[in-house]
This record gives C-alpha cells, sequence and structure tokens, in this order.
C-alpha cells in the first residue's frame, strides 16, 4: 500500500449551535485525550474548569470538536497501530472541515495554530459580537423546503416583503433544500419580520418552512462589518508566523473560501473574515466526496447537526460517525478501523 493509496479519514468541526445545557455534563470528560484539551481552553481564558465547555460560550463548540477528534484520532491509532511512535507513518490520512466557528477547530486539528492563540481570539469574537453595534434586532433563521438556486435568485422579491424595516442577507448554503439567513431588523420587534418573511416565502415555495436559531447575531453576513473590523483589529497581533503556520497541502477545506487551505495567508484570511464570509456548505460537501480512497467521516456534534447537513448533502454512500458521548466515540473507533484494516488487508 503506497502512501497515496492510503485511506482517508474527513473529521467535521461542528458550527456554534451545536450544542445544549447538557453539554458541560458529557461523559466523555472521563476520557483522559478529552478532558486534557477542554482543559488546556480552560486554563487558556482562565475558567473554571470545564468552563470553555459551557453552552453559553461561543467557543464551546470549538472545544468540543477538537477534544473529541484527538480522542478519536488517538484512539484510533492504538488501535490499528499499536506501539507507532512516527505519526508520519499512519496507515490512514487525515482532512479537516469545519461548518462556521468549526474552521477555526479545523485549523487547530490541522496543526496551523495552537490552542492558547485561537481561545483568546475566539474569546474576543465573543465580547465584540454578544450584542449588535448599531441599534435594532439582529437574527438568523433557516429555511427549510426550498431549492437553494431558487433562493438565490428571489432573494430581491423575498426582501421585498419586508421592506424598510429590515435586511435579509443570505448566510450559509448548507444543503440543496437548506438556507440559513441573517436579518437585521431596523424597526420593531422581531416576530412581525418573521412574519412577513415566511409569507414571502411561501409565494416562493409553499413547502417552505421558517425557523429562527439560536444566534443573537447576523452572522455571516454584511450585517456584521463594523464587528468584524473591531474583530480585525483585536486579533492582527496574532496573524504571524508565530502563531500561524503553514498547512499542509490539500488537507483543510474551508466552505468560507471555499477552497483547500494550502498557505498561511489563507488561513489568516479565512480567520478574518469569519463573522462575514458565507457559509458554502454544501459545496464542501460535494468536494469532500472527491478525496481520494476516503473510506469515513467522523463529526463530533452534540446534538446531531453536522452529521445531519452531511447526510442531506452526500446521501448514505459514505460512512458516517459522529461523536457525542464515549458510546459513540468507541463506535467511531471501531468503525474506522475496520474500514482502514479492510483496506490494508
Amino acid at each position: 500500500m503506497t502512501k497515496e493509496s492510503i485511506p482517508n479519514l474527513l473529521l467535521i468541526s461542528s458550527p456554534q449551535t451545536s450544542k445544549n445545557d447538557n453539554l458541560p455534563l458529557t461523559d466523555l470528560l472521563a476520557v483522559e485525550d478529552f478532558r486534557n484539551i477542554v482543559q488546556q481552553f480552560d486554563r487558556a481564558l482562565r475558567l473554571p474548569e470545564y468552563g470553555s465547555l459551557h453552552p453559553d460560550r461561543q467557543i464551546a463548540t470549538v472545544v468540543y470538536s477538537v477534544a473529541a477528534h484527538t480522542a478519536f484520532v488517538n484512539g484510533l491509532t492504538s488501535r490499528v497501530e499499536p506501539g507507532l511512535l512516527d505519526s508520519t507513518k499512519h496507515r490512514f490520512g487525515l482532512r479537516f472541515m469545519g461548518h462556521s466557528i468549526g474552521e477555526m477547530a479545523a485549523l487547530i486539528e490541522a496543526g496551523v495554530c495552537d490552542i492558547q492563540t485561537m481561545a483568546w481570539m475566539l474569546n474576543e469574537r465573543e465580547k465584540i459580537t454578544e450584542a449588535p453595534l448599531r441599534s435594532g434586532l439582529r437574527l438568523m433563521a433557516a429555511v427549510v423546503g426550498i431549492d437553494t438556486a431558487s433562493f438565490e435568485q428571489n432573494m430581491d422579491s423575498l426582501e421585498a416583503y419586508v421592506g424598510e424595516i429590515a435586511k435579509v442577507h443570505l448566510a450559509n448554503l448548507n444543503t440543496p433544500r437548506q438556507v440559513v439567513v441573517a436579518v437585521e431588523v431596523f424597526k420593531g420587534e422581531a416576530e412581525p419580520v418573521l412574519a412577513r418573511l415566511a409569507t414571502g416565502l411561501s409565494a416562493l415555495s409553499p413547502r417552505a418552512q421558517l425557523i429562527r436559531l439560536k444566534a443573537q447575531n447576523a452572522f455571516h453576513s454584511a450585517a456584521m462589518k463594523g464587528e468584524e473590523g473591531l474583530y480585525m483589529r483585536a486579533i492582527s497581533p496574532f496573524l504571524d508566523r508565530k502563531h500561524f503556520k503553514d498547512p499542509p497541502e490539500g488537507v483543510i477545506y474551508s466552505p468560507m473560501l471555499p477552497g483547500w487551505i494550502d498557505t498561511r495567508g489563507e488561513a489568516v484570511d479565512v480567520t478574518q473574515h469569519i463573522l462575514t464570509r458565507r457559509v458554502q456548505f454544501t459545496k464542501a460537501a460535494k468536494e469532500a466526496q472527491r478525496i481520494p480512497d476516503l473510506v469515513g467521516i467522523v463529526t463530533a456534534d452534540f446534538i446531531d447537526i453536522t452529521p445531519d447537513l452531511m447526510r442531506r448533502n452526500i446521501g448514505n454512500g459514505i460512512p458516517i460517525w459522529n461523536i457525542k458521548n464515549q458510546a459513540t466515540l468507541e463506535q467511531a473507533i471501531e468503525g474506522t478501523s475496520e474500514k482502514i484494516l479492510q483496506q490494508a488487508a
């Protein structure tokens, strides 16, 4: 088996909303590799034990993704190549991807940025974005059951339903039948604006549904330009070669570029524009299917959002394991080790 033909695994990190109140109670904290990563984030942010997993913190899903994937990779290595000290001689290759803030987890996992640096930058992101800079409300909503291409083409007509009281931005292209919009409400409350948007959606597609998300700002849209400026100034001292390494070629895919992050400059660019750049996850899922010798996808999503999006994009042709507790961690290790050893035989 040549290096070029080794089986590959894709690790996908979760978006900001993939959490609930039970996240800090996960039984994965009993797994040493998982717990060690969480504690590194805790120390970086000077938080009480497991405070970085608190569901009110934006960084919680990054912490969870990095910790779960670390426990998985270490467990898999012990299973398929016990005693191996040289990590460059693995029987398997790793590729990385993230949805929204999950891209920052992917940069950590691929060795481009360390935990302490990324934790500090994401903490600044949280402080800057917890409340909108300008007056008015901001929110995000999923649009389910509508053709994505048709939705893009009809954005202008949809905005006509909210008139001058709101601005609607296309934020995420998640699946061929689901998008996420970021909404700025200039006058009044959110509910009347959402009602008008729902009316407009019904005109485009009778089956379309509008579901408000928990995000408290209009992420991945031009509405965040002011916050992005503050964020970029805050993190600028940490964007040098000391804190951002050159990425391995063809190993990290960014749905926000979109494309493979093959230079340090591209990694820095994605980090700088995480607040305003659109998430093109459907395109990313298609690119994932082109990874040579891809034998499986491993997600780390406490409430199953990420694996569900992947299945809606690629079907069931590629196995997907989602880590959300000790039992599913073991299932991921067992399932992927079988695939790797089968291909190696």
